[in-house]
């Protein structure tokens, strides 16, 4: 007897993902589309938390380098007052690369540790690709960073003191900028830092966070970390309009270099303000020479730069990716 006449005979299983047509021919069905994964928040909540720890870590074995040093040289077995061991020590050759140095190169260790653990390229995953706008608009970003500082530190200094830490890195800058020891400075302190602070703040964290946030607080969250990580809490309040300038531009341009050079840009006019023109670190004068010319070149700069972002920039979505 024919089994398709059988009424016994039990019917064949169908696949779950398969349908039938009226004359009998199974029909396979597409897979359903699976959403992509969040990008995931912890590792940047991890990766911050460990670079804190790591950057206080470094600060400390400086400050009792520094004590050994000071013992040493001074043939004495009494631990000096801190002021007396600061002002001291900003005097020694070699101070800067022991205090500021240790730190910012902890900072870069945990971030490419970060980033290696990541499945996205590292290239992507820090935002070290070719700005979306175009060369000149770069330099304009960069000339109008020290101009964003100076708006802001000019009203701050009417209503801020100066801190002893920011006192003791001005001593610390003229000392270490006397001659050839000015290269060591600019490697320190300009390039450096823009390296290291800026692959963190911009290029891991702000870069996480703009794929589950929306960007004002995306910026405004990696600017505040940015600014906390200064520790002393008149410079952190000083950093802040810095921080968020690097990231709308970082935002905007698609692109880690602008900030980069911004920064690096920033901190090489602290030094020439601070090593040649005498300068001190909350100016209350646009007055002052140093002042001219970041007012001279950074209006120009802001100009260009806000006139492209109204004409022309729009930053493209971020692809989110579970890392």
């Amino acid at each position: 007897m024919n089994s398709e006449l059988n009424p016994f005979e039990a019917p064949a299983e169908k696949a779950p993902n398969d349908t039938v047509t009226p004359s009998g021919v199974p029909i396979e069905l597409a897979n359903p589309v699976t959403q992509p994964a969040k990008a995931r928040l912890w590792t940047v909540l991890v990766t911050m938390l460990v670079a804190t720890g790591a950057y206080v870590v470094a600060s400390v074995v400086s400050v009792v380098l520094m004590t050994m040093l000071y013992i040493f040289s001074n043939d004495s077995s009494q631990m000096p007052d801190l002021e007396v061991l600061m002002s001291e020590f900003a005097t020694y050759p070699g101070a800067l690369w022991v205090l500021v140095a240790p730190g910012q190169f902890t900072i870069l260790a945990v971030t490419l540790v970060a980033t290696f653990l990541s499945p996205e390229k590292f290239t992507k995953r820090l935002i070290l690709q070719t700005p979306r706008w175009p060369i000149w608009v770069t330099i304009a970003a960069s000339f109008a960073a020290p101009l964003v500082s100076l708006i802001w530190s000019i009203p701050l200094s009417m209503v801020v003191q100066t801190s002893q830490h920011l006192e003791f890195m001005v001593t610390l800058f003229k000392n270490a900028g006397q001659g050839i020891g000015i290269v060591g400075l600019f490697l320190c302190v300009s390039i450096l830092p823009a390296v290291s602070e800026e692959w963190l703040f911009r290029g891991y964290i702000q870069s996480r966070l703009l794929k589950r946030w929306h960007p004002a607080l995306a910026i405004g969250v990696s600017s505040l970390l940015f600014a906390g990580f200064h520790m002393d809490p008149v410079h952190v309040v000083a950093v802040i309009p810095l921080g968020l300038w690097l990231g709308v531009i970082t935002y905007y341009s698609g692109s880690i270099y602008p900030a980069m050079l911004a920064h690096a840009y920033n901190n090489a006019i602290s030094i020439i303000a601070t090593v040649y023109l005498g300068s001190e670190t909350l100016n209350s004068s646009f007055a002052s020479i140093e002042n001219i010319v970041i007012l001279g070149i950074g209006l120009p700069g802001l100009i260009v730069t806000m006139f492209w972002l109204a004409t022309r920039g729009k930053a493209e979505p971020q692809t989110t990716i579970a890392a």
